[in-house]
């Protein structure tokens, strides 16, 4: 076989094995885009139905949590209305048991509803005019009530040129606020809860809550958001709670544009911050109350008048009667009178103590204290 013949036998061995490498690589490229579209279809299918599953399961917690809540709502009702008849000591402490009870039942009920909504992406912003002062003296009438029962200090500070009018879904705003600062009280056992409001650019406002509480470790912090999670197991046997309150901040800074983080050394407290666009609003309708802020700029709770010795010496003096008589039921009205005054500094640190004894039947305690002043 001459040189030429060889050559092209050569080139036709090679034509055709290239032919067939070709076909080959062809016929694997299609059977395997058949089996990766088979994949597709059968992740597709899987992804559908897991969906599927999750709108079936938030749609049933949704129907059973109304379901609940209905009765729950009705029971919490009555034993609002039961507390305003006479009744005996022993009875009003079995009824203030329901309705702490009932009422913390509802929480979680509503707490697990949002959860379901938050998953089924149900959850909408609805935007209304509202005056910032006005929404941060109702956070400070719902939290200053716990941290009042825990003797700890708790303060909402803001400058007076951002006490304005905001366009923002303010109901969100306060589940959100009340959400980390009554979770802050609950977690400190002395010392301070504060929040601090500030515009940081334009539209953006930035909302600090600090406590002196347990703290959390880097480990802890790194879950602190997943759902029905404490720091650990000893936290939720001590302290309570679902684990959900800080998964829906989370989620709700999320849908409102927002994000949110925390600072913490365990043993040492920590801080929550979260932030968030609030559009200025013209609105006039809505009139700062004067009571909210003080001449120095700063938000302050509404300026109490001094009590005269006069009245101090009587409500005190039944006070000392009423926790003689081992009697809550008529200790807490004067508590509530007392309440309403500011008084002298080393009066107000003795009728701290005292109240903190009566709120935890520590009656002995009590009179020691009256008996030694």
């Amino acid at each position: 076989m001459d040189t030429s013949n060889m050559i092209e036998l050569i080139y036709n061995v090679l034509t055709i094995e290239v032919v067939i490498v070709f076909f080959t690589m062809l016929i694997l490229t299609i059977y395997s885009n058949a089996k990766l579209n088979k994949i597709n279809i059968e992740l597709k299918k899987a992804k559908d139905s897991a969906e599927h599953a999750t709108k079936v399961k938030s749609n049933f917690i949704a129907n059973i949590s109304h379901e609940i809540r209905t009765p729950m709502n009705s029971i919490v009702g009555m034993a609002h209305l039961i507390q305003e008849t006479n009744l005996t000591s022993l009875q009003k402490n079995y009824i203030q048991n329901i309705d702490t009870s009932t009422t913390n039942m509802l929480k979680l009920i509503n707490q697990i509803l949002d959860f379901s909504k938050i998953e089924s992406n149900m959850l909408e912003l609805n935007e209304v005019n509202f005056n910032l002062a006005e929404l941060l003296n109702h956070i400070n009438n719902i939290v200053s009530v716990k941290a009042y029962h825990k003797d700890l200090d708790f303060n909402i500070i803001y400058d007076k040129s951002q006490a304005i009018n905001l366009l923002a879904d303010n109901l969100k705003l306060i589940q959100i606020l009340t959400n980390i600062t009554l979770n802050a009280v609950k977690f400190t056992n002395s010392g301070f809860v504060e929040l601090r409001v500030k515009e940081i650019s334009n539209n953006i406002f930035q909302f600090r809550i600090q406590d002196s509480g347990i703290g959390l470790s880097s480990d802890q912090i790194s879950k602190i958001f997943d759902p029905f999670v404490q720091a650990d197991e000893g936290t939720t046997r001590r302290y309570g709670g679902s684990g959900l309150g800080l998964t829906i901040s989370k989620e709700l800074v999320k849908l409102m544009g927002g994000k949110i983080w925390v600072n913490s050394i365990t043993t040492k407290g920590s801080e929550f911050i979260f932030e968030v666009p609030l559009k200025k609003s013209c609105d006039e309708s809505k009139i700062i109350n004067n009571t909210i802020i003080n001449k120095n700029n700063f938000y302050k709770k509404e300026i109490k008048p001094v009590i005269s010795e006069k009245d101090f010496k009587r409500l005190f003096g039944e006070l000392k009667i009423a926790v003689s008589k081992r009697r809550p039921n008529l200790c807490e009205p004067l508590i509530l009178e007392l309440n309403t005054y500011k008084l002298k500094v080393p009066d107000e640190g003795l009728y701290k103590k005292i109240t903190k004894f009566i709120r935890q039947y520590k009656f002995n305690e009590a009179m020691e204290l009256f008996n030694a002043n």
